[in-house]
């Protein structure tokens, strides 16, 4: 599992499920297997803030499992996620006003590693994030 990170902004809904899928590709475009990896995702305001506002694992509960895309898919080889209205909510800081008053949305940094069995990592997707703010609160 060898590539570079694809870089992609996040817009997120404050308050609202937020779902994502990713699958890795080789050289020939063909979906890479996953069986067998484990997952990890940080949502941070800066990239060296601790600790992080949002954190997953793959592990029983934490937020992102692996999956099959599509029928016609022999294994595993998506990487979903999927961020609660409650973890979501938390990324809007509404006490944080501009000049004219208006909440500012929430903004920072965030990325997706994953992790075959042999130990190797992966970041598989990264880049920033923006929270729209939430008025049904």
């Amino acid at each position: 599992m060898r590539r570079v990170a694809q870089n992609k902004t996040l817009k997120i809904d404050a308050g609202a499920d937020y779902f994502f899928c990713v699958r890795l590709l080789d050289l020939g475009g063909d979906p890479i297997g996953l069986t067998g990896c484990s997952a990890r995702l940080m949502l941070k305001r800066e990239y060296d803030s601790s600790p992080p506002l949002v954190s997953l694992t793959s592990g029983e509960g934490g937020g992102i499992t692996f999956e099959r895309y599509g029928d016609d898919s022999a294994e595993t080889d998506a990487c979903c996620v999927h961020l609660t209205a409650e973890q979501t909510g938390m990324l809007v800081d509404y006490t944080v006003k501009d000049t004219e008053g208006e909440v500012q949305p929430g903004e920072g940094y965030y990325d997706l590693e994953i992790e075959d069995a042999d130990g190797r990592v992966v970041r598989a997707v990264g880049g920033m994030w923006i929270a729209a703010v939430e008025v049904t609160r």
